[in-house]
């Protein structure tokens, strides 16, 4: 990919600003509000993150794992999905970057047949060994599987950490079968937390966040027409409060340490970390959801919350020949 920096990756606007923040080069897209970060395809490949949880998760009860996964929350988000999509056939659904199964293991509490694809071996691995699960280690390509296979597909929070979103959706259309439905949850570059903070926000650390998107950068894309969008947001009520904290914390230890040293804190957590902090403030979070409750409701009604949601519907066959249901 030879990236132009001049223009928005998303949506091709050459009205951005550049900015440099934790040792790379973003651009501000004013006319789909997206935040890319610049950078060359081999760039992009060289970045090798990881998010392999280690021997802390293997060594987890499976009700414990399961309770730190949500996937009682995954279960009540899929299940109005899944029932828009019931057919006598029933439904195979796909989760693409599954991590450790909790879609799937919600989707097939759900009546679903499932199938999951992950490039961590570690996340693959509980998946399999701990849950049952039907998972592919590696990284998806519609060649995979055979075309229009699946009737639910899952990308959840997976479409920051791809380079070029639109290629990548058009490549996943290509096996969700007509009628069927794509869900996408995502970051949203439109959260009240991105405008108080800026740069500051969290989702600019993990390396590989390289397309920070909007619902505006999603119509801009230039998809398929038969494909039809559906918008909401979504966030935990303790959500905003604590990304605040946790982008003035990094924020003060900006104005403390160099950009490298900063840079240099982020790289040696260990992958794991996110599982074991949130196993350690789990019974605290209340206090966090009755301090963000005005900032939450705020956000519900201002469709600022933390995570943009997409449905993307694929014409069925009746759609496309206009024939009467």
């Amino acid at each position: 990919m030879n990236q132009r920096t001049d223009v928005c990756r998303i949506c091709h606007s050459s009205n951005i600003t550049r900015f440099r923040h934790l040792n790379a080069n973003y651009a501000r897209c004013h006319e789909c509000g997206s935040y890319t970060k610049i950078l060359t395809e081999e760039e992009y490949r060289d970045l090798n993150p990881t998010y392999d949880p280690g021997a802390l998760s293997e060594e987890r009860r499976v009700e414990v794992l399961r309770r730190i996964l949500r996937v009682d929350e995954c279960k009540a988000f899929l299940r109005p999905i899944v029932s828009k999509l019931r057919s006598q056939s029933g439904i195979r659904a796909l989760d693409i970057g599954c991590g450790q199964g909790a879609n799937l293991l919600a989707a097939r509490e759900l009546g679903c047949e499932v199938v999951g694809v992950e490039p961590s071996r570690a996340h693959s691995r509980t998946a399999r060994e701990l849950f049952g699960l039907a998972v592919e280690d590696g990284y998806f390509s519609a060649d995979r599987f055979w075309p229009r296979q699946f009737d639910l597909i899952i990308l959840s929070h997976v479409i920051e950490h791809i380079l070029d979103p639109r290629a990548f959706i058009v490549d996943i259309l290509k096996v969700l079968a007509p009628g069927g439905m794509l869900v996408i949850v995502t970051p949203s570059a439109g959260s009240s937390t991105l405008w108080f903070v800026g740069r500051h926000w969290t989702m600019f650390k993990p390396i590989d966040h390289v397309s920070m998107l909007t619902e505006k950068a999603f119509r801009k894309m230039d998809l398929p027409p038969n494909v039809t969008l559906e918008f909401s947001q979504t966030e935990h009520s303790w959500q905003p409060v604590v990304e605040l904290l946790q982008s003035m914390r990094d924020a003060l230890r900006g104005l403390l340490k160099s950009e490298d040293e900063v840079v240099a804190f982020n790289a040696q957590k260990p992958a794991s970390h996110a599982l074991s902090r949130f196993d350690r403030w789990r019974r605290i979070l209340w206090v966090f959801s009755l301090l963000s409750l005005p900032l939450h409701l705020f956000n519900k009604a201002a469709a600022t919350q933390a995570c943009l949601v997409v449905r993307m519907k694929k014409a069925s066959e009746r759609d496309l020949t206009g024939e009467p249901a």
